[in-house]
């Protein structure tokens, strides 16, 4: 699978011309999304997935394209899991005048936003520096950033499997707890903390559950989570009261990664400059 994805990004070509701008909606969970077509026949709502690592169309959808067919099979993995599906070859995807990628792969998958076709990942704009503005919708795709824009902090940005890290920090009774935070815009949701980050600090005991429910991944991988509140959060030197936090049930180690979603992520602005490994936030 990683080699599968290596290939694809060499294999993606790109022609963008200096600085351009993507507008954006959000839907009900604030899932973003933006227009784009494919092979220059069909056009498609897609879901910014920051943390996906493949563009992929749901089945629903699939059966309404002309000119994606899928021909392949592979494994492919999500935050989730594994699951085998298929995929197409050699595709074109448009998204403004001057932005285009091409040989790409198109996964076929079950999920993806409200509203949306399927979904493209941060993975696309490699190499570039990129801004999720959400106060004016609008996604900025740039060759880089000479310094600190006003209001802006840089923080690490950390990079596993091509997902994307940043480091928080959770306020439990008198403690302070650091964690690495997978940044999820596909989850509607705050913080999910990882099997073993809350086996070892107790958080069944610390939070107050509110309710329980079956989570699921694009592919159909099914998570029990425990949902409560945080009192405190903080990303980077910003603050959070009142957290939603969710944490998964079952087997220790089932699930590796923390993540925190839309209810987190839409409060700040963001620039990712993926040359550095840094992210630049600004609460909004």
């Amino acid at each position: 699978m990683n080699q599968l994805i290596n290939l694809f990004l060499l294999c993606c070509s790109v022609a963008v011309y200096g600085q351009d701008t993507i507008p954006f909606h959000l839907n009900s969970d604030s899932n973003i999304i933006i227009k784009g077509v494919i092979n220059s026949t069909d056009s498609v709502d897609l879901m910014l997935h920051t943390a996906a690592n493949v563009f992929s169309i749901i089945k629903e959808s699939a059966l309404h394209l002309e000119s994606v067919h899928f021909e392949n099979k592979d494994s492919i993995s999500s935050w989730g899991g594994n699951k085998e599906t298929a995929f197409s070859a050699n595709n074109t995807l448009q998204l403004t005048d001057k932005i285009s990628f091409d040989s790409l792969q198109i996964w076929l998958n079950d999920y993806s936003g409200k509203n949306t076709d399927g979904k493209i990942g941060l993975n696309l704009f490699a190499d570039k520096v990129v801004e999720l503005n959400f106060e004016k919708q609008i996604i900025v795709w740039s060759d880089s950033i000479q310094k600190t824009p006003t209001g802006y902090q840089s923080y690490p940005l950390y990079t596993e499997n091509d997902f994307y890290f940043i480091e928080g920090q959770l306020v439990i009774g008198k403690d302070t707890v650091y964690n690495k935070f997978l940044i999820h815009s596909g989850y509607a949701g705050g913080i999910l903390l990882d099997d073993a980050f809350s086996s070892k600090n107790n958080i069944f005991e610390s939070v107050e559950i509110l309710n329980e429910q079956d989570l699921k991944d694009s592919y159909g991988n099914v998570l029990k989570t425990y949902n409560g509140i945080l009192n405190n959060f903080i990303l980077g030197n910003h603050p959070i009261e009142k957290c939603k936090i969710s944490f998964f049930g079952g087997s220790i180690n089932k699930q590796k990664m923390s993540v925190i979603g839309t209810s987190i992520i839409g409060k700040f602005n963001w620039i990712f400059d993926f040359k550095h490994n840094l992210v630049y936030l600004k609460r909004i």
